[in-house]
């Protein structure tokens, strides 16, 4: 009886067999890699002539021609330039097409070793294409011609199509406005062809020496029919490829695939390369974008970043609000900071005036007391990791809001002293309780209330600086650099000077106000009236011994009313003793 199957040692032979003619072409294949990329391709007109694809620029897709072999006619017309240059491959060149040797031609990963993947029984479009034109076409690659195309209206040159889409001019940029995002999708991705290029062909790169092909741009649909890649722009001064949609629409994750970051050399993997990543989820989400904007045409900054808006917006109160509180404490010359400032201690500990204030506004502000509920929140939850939150309550930021008031009314200040035009100057300096000597700078002008019809005149705290010389000379310098930072110009409009009388003040040689006016001569000094009444009244208290006397009584009556709490009592004003005392 016949068998109407293979046996077991018919198929292990058959199986051996097929192993060791797939390691010969395997070993032979290496010599025909640099001419399985044709010289030139053709333009997107002539691609879509070949391939059958429409011309516009759409997703849509067409059956393959049933003549596939036009597509790979240079790469025919090479290998039958170098039939004899390479005899001992033209047996492989014309065996008989099969799916496995198809397949293997096709991977030409399988030739570098470079990719596990490229022993999978798939073979991607393009390297099929090319595949099927070397099999069936490389015994009469001589009787192939080229196809009549007309050529008048396609790319012909680095001039034909626009340089502003190349990739290089929007990878570095980060944040994407409607206009820009306008601008380049208008102008779409940069797919040259391989006759834009200088040389007429895509530069040759890596230690393959390989180089990108044109029909990347086209991916085989599993019904077999091709689209263009819309996604795949190419750029001309880098020679790499990146992702369109990503670069332009694509989200944090997505603008950190080496597709947006810095592109792609790697011309041996490319296939594989482009597969994953244009069927990834960072890439489809991407692509959504894209379609959302080009359909509807709004305005994706409001679109895109609406919660944020509405975040800067929450903000915005809230920061006007503590900047209130920070003015209000300045202006009664209270202290905003506490012992403990943290929120999770409210109402256990003094937090200071400032952060207390802020939780007793909050009662009555919705907005703050979502915000100051939020801070809390992520402080129980980022306690382990001390994640570093913004909060507008810190030490720092109190600064910051101090510093911001004060140079603004710093500057409605010096805006009256400049209208005034003509002004004065008073200087003093005083040892705070740190020991560092502080140099007060007061001015003295003339500003016209138009509310009253009538003219005012006004002193005004223009600067507060630590003083390191307390000389004639170091105070002079530190008063002219004063005026520099301010824009007060001193020398013409400067008409009077007061100080006390220290000598490094008054000096008549080597004094402050002698170094002023030997460069502004008008500039007249005059004691200041506080420091002469306070020495006149010392004076005149010790003129004679009634006066002496009466202040020293004085003295010793306080000191004696002090030093009992009985006797303080019944002389204070409110007490209930007051009478009593009285009568005594």
């Amino acid at each position: 009886m016949n068998r109407k199957y293979k046996s077991g040692a018919t198929k292990r032979k058959l199986k051996k067999d097929e192993e060791e003619r797939k390691a010969k072409v395997i070993g032979k294949i290496r010599k025909l890699d640099e001419f399985m990329k044709p010289k030139a391709a053709a333009d997107d007109a002539n691609d879509n002539q070949l391939l059958n694809l429409p011309q516009n620029s759409g997703s849509s897709v067409s059956s393959p021609p049933p003549d596939e072999n036009l597509v790979a006619v240079n790469v025919v017309n090479e290998i039958a330039e170098a039939k004899d240059q390479y005899s001992s491959d033209e047996n492989h060149l014309h065996q008989p097409s099969s799916p496995n040797n198809d397949h293997l031609i096709a991977n030409e990963n399988i030739v570098i070793g470079s990719s596990t993947e490229a022993t999978s029984t798939e073979a991607t479009s393009d390297e099929n294409l090319v595949t099927m034109a070397v099999d069936e076409n490389a015994e009469s690659s001589s009787s192939l011609t080229l196809p009549d195309i007309d050529t008048s209206s396609t790319l012909t040159g680095m001039a034909s199509f626009s340089h502003d889409s190349d990739p290089v001019h929007y990878i570095k940029i980060n944040y994407f406005t409607t206009a820009l995002l306008q601008k380049f999708t208008k102008l779409d991705s940069c797919q040259p062809q391989a006759r834009d290029m200088p040389d007429g062909a895509f530069p040759k790169s890596g230690q393959g020496q390989r180089s990108f092909s044109d029909i990347h741009y086209f991916v085989r649909m599993p019904d077999r029919s091709y689209a263009r890649r819309k996604w795949l722009s190419y750029s001309v001064v880098l020679d790499k490829v990146f992702c369109f949609t990503c670069c332009l629409f694509g989200s944090a994750a997505a603008k950190n695939s080496f597709f947006v970051k810095q592109g792609t050399q790697n011309w041996a993997n490319i296939s594989h390369l482009l597969r994953v990543h244009e069927t990834s989820a960072n890439h489809l989400e991407s692509e959504i974008g894209r379609s959302l904007f080009l359909a509807s045409n709004r305005n994706l900054d409001s679109y895109r970043d609406r919660s944020a808006n509405t975040r800067i917006s929450q903000n915005r109160e809230v920061v006007k609000v503590l900047i209130n509180i920070v003015y209000f404490l300045a202006k009664h010359n209270l202290p905003l900071r506490g012992k403990v400032e943290t929120l999770r201690l409210a109402g256990k500990s003094n937090l200071g005036n400032f952060i207390d204030m802020a939780i007793l506004i909050s009662k009555y502000h919705p907005t703050l007391f979502n915000f100051l509920l939020q801070i809390e929140k992520k402080m129980k939850d980022d306690e382990p990791s001390r994640v570093a939150r913004v909060t507008f309550m810190s030490n720092r930021m109190q600064n910051s809001m101090l510093k911001i008031l004060a140079e603004e009314i710093r500057s409605d200040i010096l805006k009256e002293v400049k209208d005034a035009q003509y002004f004065s100057i008073i200087i003093d300096t005083t040892t705070d309780i740190s020991k560092q000597e502080q140099f007060s700078m007061v001015i003295r002008y003339a500003r016209v209330n138009y509310e009253k019809n009538e003219v005012e005149i006004v002193e005004s705290l223009i600067a507060l600086e630590i003083c390191t010389d307390a000389t004639s000379n170091g105070m002079f310098i530190l008063f002219k650099g004063l005026c520099e930072k301010h824009g007060i110009d001193w020398r013409k409009n400067l008409v009077g000077q007061a100080y006390d009388g220290a000598s490094s003040m008054r000096g008549q040689y080597g004094g402050l106000r002698t170094l002023v006016q030997n460069e502004n001569p008008r500039a007249i000094y005059v004691w200041c009236y506080a420091h002469v009444l306070n020495l006149v009244i010392v004076s005149l208290c010790d003129s004679t011994q009634d006066i002496r006397n009466f202040f020293g009584n004085v003295q010793k009556l306080v000191n004696f009313i002090r030093s009992s709490r009985k006797r303080f009592q019944c002389w204070h004003p409110g007490s209930n003793n007051e009478t009593a005392v009285v009568q005594q």
